[in-house]
């Protein structure tokens, strides 16, 4: 899978896909909720109602690729000025995410002369851990010679420590929407796609680019065709892998199965090792 390197302008779309950001008319108005010396803070907002928060959850199987470049949004109080000045930013001790295995946070950023906000991106990584659990990384933007992080003068609409993000995130995945075109017993695999496995889906998602998000409900890139499409080549290319005498095997053991493959797929059982020349 190539490394998912989101665009810069990619990456504020989808800022505002996510948070929907909202964008002041004016400095004055930016912030008349506060009155003081120069301060950062991180902010983001519901796409309805204009509640300010300072969580999300995210599934890395979203996103195409091993890395995925995570959006946040860092604004100021005070003035802007005329030069650059840089900010600070740190994992705190209640993340359960690990530094270099499970993400990569710069040691900062920089608000440019002139401007009021910049985007930080946290770099995500996609590993095997994450596949069965999800972990939690909260960062805390430090005080440093050009902003203040006390905000005790700045309020909220809801009450939370706005110097805080905290962020959630797994690859763990749930059968999909478009994945409900089969029906399987508790023991033999059956229908168009068999039994839901995320061994399965990463495999035909790097085979056909796609993505978790292409097979959720509302995915605009899926329908019943291209379902059939997937499942009918997919078949062919396991009984090509079986024929080759490397087959697909699941995490039980058993021989990987979608509508089309000859062999019996029974969960929870191996395969026996034998090939059938008549596949």
């Amino acid at each position: 899978m190539k490394k998912d390197n989101i665009s810069k302008r990619a990456a504020r779309l989808a800022l505002y896909g996510l948070f929907a950001a909202v964008t002041f008319s004016s400095c004055e108005e930016k912030m008349m909720d506060y009155d003081g010396p120069d301060g950062v803070y991180l902010m983001h907002y519901q796409p309805a109602g204009g509640y300010e928060y300072n969580t999300a959850e995210y599934n890395l199987m979203n996103s195409a690729g091993r890395e995925v470049d995570f959006p946040l949004s860092v604004t100021i109080t005070g003035r802007i000025r005329d030069y650059d000045r840089p900010y600070l930013i740190a994992a705190v001790d209640s993340s359960t995410a690990v530094a270099g295995e499970d993400y990569i946070l710069p040691q900062g950023g920089v608000i440019k002369a002139g401007e009021y906000r910049d985007t930080l991106y946290v770099k995500l990584l996609k590993n095997d851990k994450l596949l069965k659990q999800k972990v939690k990384l909260v960062v805390k933007l430090q005080p440093n010679e050009h902003f203040t992080t006390d905000l005790t003068k700045y309020t909220t609409k809801r009450a939370f420590d706005p110097r805080t993000f905290e962020l959630s995130f797994t690859s763990m995945m749930e059968k999909p929407y478009w994945w409900e075109y089969y029906r399987a017993t508790d023991e033999v695999e059956n229908g168009n796609l068999g039994f839901f496995t995320d061994r399965k889906i990463l495999l035909i998602n790097d085979l056909y680019n796609l993505t978790y998000a292409d097979w959720l409900e509302g995915s605009a890139s899926m329908n019943l065709t291209k379902v059939k499409f997937i499942y009918t080549r997919f078949a062919k290319y396991l009984i090509q892998q079986y024929r080759n005498h490397t087959p697909v095997l699941e995490e039980d053991g058993r021989l990987m199965w979608v509508t089309g493959c000859p062999w019996v797929s029974y969960i929870g059982q191996p395969w026996d090792g034998s090939f059938d020349e008549s596949y």
